[in-house]
C-alpha cells in the first residue's frame, strides 16, 4: 500500500525537489483494515504539518490538489435491469480493484458497468461485503493497478472543516463540489454521519467526501431540503469501512439480490429510510431530536 505526497505536499516534509514522494506500507501479513488504519496514521503525521490550517489562497490551492489527485481514483456506476436504471459513484480504496460506494445503487439490479476518469471501464463486478443498515458495500473488478484514495479512520472530521464531494449529480459526470462540515451525528443504531454543506444530487450516491489532504472522511448517501439554502448533504463515516474489510466474502449481483430480499423482510432497513430527527450531534450538548 502506498501513500503519495504531491510536490507542495512534499515539501511540507523537507523534499520540494521530486514532484511525488512515494511512501511504501509494507502489508505484514495483517488484515486489509489493520493496514489501511496504519497506513492513514502514517499520512495524517505527514500531511498534520500544515501550521495552523490554510489561509485562502492555500485552500484554493488544496481544493484544485484535491480535485486532480483524486478524481482518477473516483468511479460512475451504472447498474439496472430490464426497464431499471440507477446512477451513482464510487471509489477505487485499494489498487487490486476494491471500490466502496452504496448499496441502494445496486438494489434489483441484474447488471452493473463501472467506468473510470480515464475511459476504462468493467462490465463486471463482484461484491466482496456490505452493510445494507449503512448503506455500504464494496465492489471487486478485475484490476490491479488503479489509483486509489487514501481512508481516514480516524479521527472525525471536525466541524467547521472545509471538505470536498465528487459525484455525478443529475448526470453532470465527475463533478467536484466544495462545503464545510456542518456536524457529524450519530444515529441511534451507532452509524455516524458527516452533515455538510457541499451539495451533491441523484447521481452522486456513493461518492467520496474528502478532507482538505484528499483522505476520503465520508461516503455521499442523501440530502435532506428542498431548497438550495436549506438544504444538507449527508455521508457514512468512513470509519465504518473497517468492519467490511473484516467481513469479506464474494457475492454474485443474483447472490447479493437474494440477501436483500432477505434483509428487507427481516427490516434491515437502509440509513437514509430512517428517520433523520433522531440523528445526534456526537460533539456537542444540544438536544438530540433537533433536525436541522
Amino acid at each position: 500500500m502506498k501513500i503519495i505526497l504531491d510536490k507542495g505536499e512534499a515539501a511540507l516534509v523537507g523534499d520540494p525537489v521530486r514532484p511525488e514522494v512515494e511512501y511504501q506500507i509494507s502489508l505484514r501479513g495483517e488484515s486489509p483494515a489493520t493496514t489501511c488504519q496504519r497506513a492513514e496514521r502514517v499520512r495524517a503525521g505527514i500531511i498534520g504539518a500544515y501550521p495552523g490550517g490554510l489561509g485562502t489562497e492555500a485552500y484554493e490551492r488544496s481544493i484544485e490538489r484535491v480535485a486532480q489527485r483524486s478524481l482518477p481514483a473516483v468511479v460512475i456506476i451504472t447498474a439496472g435491469s430490464t426497464g431499471n436504471e440507477r446512477l451513482g459513484a464510487g471509489f477505487v480504496i485499494d489498487p487490486a480493484g476494491l471500490i466502496l460506494t452504496s448499496v441502494h445503487l445496486l438494489e434489483g439490479a441484474s447488471w452493473v458497468r463501472i467506468g473510470l476518469y480515464n475511459g476504462r471501464t468493467f462490465n463486471q463486478a463482484t461484491v466482496r461485503a456490505y452493510d445494507p443498515e449503512r448503506d455500504l458495500v464494496l465492489l471487486d473488478v478485475a484490476a490491479w493497478d488503479l489509483p486509489c484514495l487514501p481512508v481516514r479512520f480516524d479521527p472525525d472530521p471536525t466541524t467547521g472543516g472545509r471538505v470536498v464531494a465528487i459525484g455525478h449529480p443529475h448526470r453532470l459526470c465527475f463533478r467536484v463540489s466544495e462545503g464545510i462540515v456542518s456536524c457529524v451525528r450519530l444515529d441511534p443504531n451507532g452509524t455516524k454521519l458527516v452533515q455538510t454543506t457541499a451539495l451533491i444530487g441523484a447521481g452522486s450516491s456513493g461518492g467520496p467526501l474528502l478532507d482538505e489532504t484528499g483522505a476520503a472522511v465520508g461516503v455521499m448517501t442523501f440530502q435532506v431540503g428542498r431548497e438550495r439554502l436549506d438544504r444538507f448533504s449527508f455521508a457514512i463515516r468512513t470509519c465504518h469501512v473497517g468492519e467490511l474489510l473484516e467481513a469479506m466474502e464474494r457475492l454474485t449481483l443474483e447472490e447479493f439480490g437474494k440477501r436483500r430480499h432477505l434483509d428487507r423482510v427481516a427490516g434491515r432497513t437502509t440509513i437514509s429510510e430512517r428517520p433523520a430527527e433522531r440523528w445526534r450531534p456526537v460533539h456537542a450538548a444540544c438536544p438530540g431530536r433537533e433536525r436541522t
